[in-house]
């Protein structure tokens, strides 16, 4: 009788454990197809957003390629680059030779907004690289921007360069308007 309640209980554990495993395991299954929905989503739209100049640059972190002490600093989310098929607004912070501070400067940053721009974005295998190329038209200063843009949103890069500063990279994310 004992070896029977013993084989019993045995079996009987072993069935809960089997069908807790199964449980966890699908349950598993079930957020990463859930997550590759969201991330599938997030692609079309980004991708929608690219093809039709319609995305905003989220910096969050900025490195002046010149100055060796000016790595990642952080921002907030008020700094960016917002992008409608007729406007290019930029609101970013400027580091370089004409701005030696060590933190985003409130005076001179690159702010202005204007129609005229130019857009190529070619596709690759992890997103979009995208160059842009404008002119400030109250300080006729010609940018060139260079926006690594990933399918999934986040990690993205902008590069731009200038005439009068030295490059200057910030590290943000996209957001589809």
């Amino acid at each position: 009788m004992r070896k029977s309640f013993l084989f019993f209980s045995t079996v009987l554990f072993a069935l809960v454990a089997l069908s807790t495993v199964s449980y966890a395991q699908s349950r598993k299954e079930q957020r990463r197809v859930e997550q590759q929905a969201i991330d599938n989503k997030t692609a079309e739209a980004i991708k929608s957003g690219v093809e039709t100049h319609n995305i905003s640059f989220i910096a969050t972190e900025l490195t002046a390629t010149s100055d060796p002490m000016i790595t990642d600093v952080q921002l907030n989310a008020i700094w960016g680059l917002y992008i409608t098929p007729n406007r290019l607004r930029s609101y970013l912070p400027v580091y370089g030779a004409k701005n030696a501070s060590y933190r985003p400067s409130m005076i001179r940053r690159m702010d202005f907004s204007t129609s005229d721009y130019t857009w190529n974005a070619e596709k690759t295998k992890f997103g979009w690289d995208v160059t842009i190329k404008v002119s400030e038209p109250s300080t006729n200063t010609a940018y060139t921007m260079y926006l690594t843009v990933p399918t999934t949103g986040r990690n993205a890069t902008l590069s731009i360069s200038t005439s009068f500063d030295p490059s200057i990279t910030y590290s943000g994310y996209i957001q589809v308007d």
